[in-house]
């Protein structure tokens, strides 16, 4: 059996999403202990232990070079790094060489330290990347992040506060409540998810001659292409385009109609888009098909590989 199609039966495994988006990307690291000590080489050459941080909160990251779920949470830390290191806070990138990415060192204010031969990944039994710790002043773990999400800086960040003795931030005077979504579209969604497809687009219709949002054009296009109706799909989610352009999930079905009526090139420019801007572990699942179609298999194998990836970290 070719390794794309063992991946993908993989994927197709629903153990793979029962997982908690919660559960804790260092199996050999709890809550509350104690960080294991390691020595590693930064990328001037310079030795650096936890150790050499001793009394300060920490902030690690564990990072794939060129991975944009990498880059991101880089981006956060190195914000972070101008706001707590004055303060007292360490900031330490880490990495092992990936034999599939000769990608560079992305350049940040804090040192990378060279996990060669995968000493800290294997100590602390790593296996999500990127993957983000906050430890206190005595190093115990205070708070982790698997892979990356938008509200991953502010929440490390009340963790720095709360170590550090700093007053917290004024939460906001107002509560933002999400529209409520119309009963016979909730109701869509659920037959979807219970498999009853017909049904489904039977409740949605009605809502779609009104439809002002993408909620309703969104899950139309997912029924659609679940029926093999990718044409009708391809129209709900240009629509929900032309009302939110910079919607990821309106890219990736889009994408991932436009791959099944044979327009590879478009296909593959929204699914891109779709990777890079959402966790939903679809997106790179669809462009590793897309990648697979086209005969650029190693690129699939590493689509295939970060679908994986966000699966494990639900």
């Amino acid at each position: 059996m070719r390794t794309y199609g063992l991946l993908m039966i993989l994927l197709a495994l629903p153990a793979l999403g029962a997982s908690s988006s919660a559960a804790n990307p260092m199996r050999n690291l709890e809550l509350g202990q104690k960080a294991h000590a390691f020595a590693l080489i930064d990328e001037r050459g310079k030795p650096r232990s936890l150790e050499d941080y001793r009394g300060r909160p920490v902030v690690l990251c564990y990072f794939r070079p060129g991975q944009p779920f990498s880059a991101k949470a880089l981006s956060a830390l190195a914000r972070l790094s101008k706001r707590y290191t004055d303060k007292g806070a360490a900031f330490l990138g880490l990495w092992h060489k990936d034999a599939e990415s000769d990608a560079a060192l992305p350049e940040v204010p804090f040192p990378l330290l060279d996990d060669g031969q995968r000493q800290f990944y294997g100590t602390y039994g790593l296996f999500i990347l990127p993957t983000t710790a906050v430890l206190d002043k005595e190093h115990r773990l205070k708070a982790y992040f698997s892979s990356y999400h938008d509200g991953m800086e502010e929440e490390a960040a009340a963790q720095l506060d709360e170590i550090l003795g700093l007053r917290e931030a004024k939460k906001p005077s107002f509560v933002v409540t999400a529209p409520v979504e119309d009963p016979r579209t909730a109701l869509a969604r659920r037959l979807l998810k219970d498999g009853r497809a017909e049904e489904a687009l039977a409740e949605l219709e009605p809502a779609l001659k009104t439809a002002t949002r993408c909620d309703e054009r969104l899950l139309a296009a997912e029924i659609f292409l679940k029926l093999s109706r990718p044409a009708e799909a391809r129209v709900q989610a240009s629509e929900c385009l032309k009302l939110e352009p910079n919607s990821p999930q309106a890219g990736l079905w889009l994408g991932r109609t436009l791959f099944l009526l044979g327009e590879l090139g478009p296909a593959e420019e929204l699914l891109k888009k779709a990777a890079a801007a959402s966790p939903d572990p679809r997106a790179p699942r669809y462009l590793g098909d897309l990648y697979e179609k086209m005969g650029r298999k190693d690129e699939a194998l590493v689509q295939y590989r970060a679908a994986l990836e966000r699966l494990l970290d639900r």
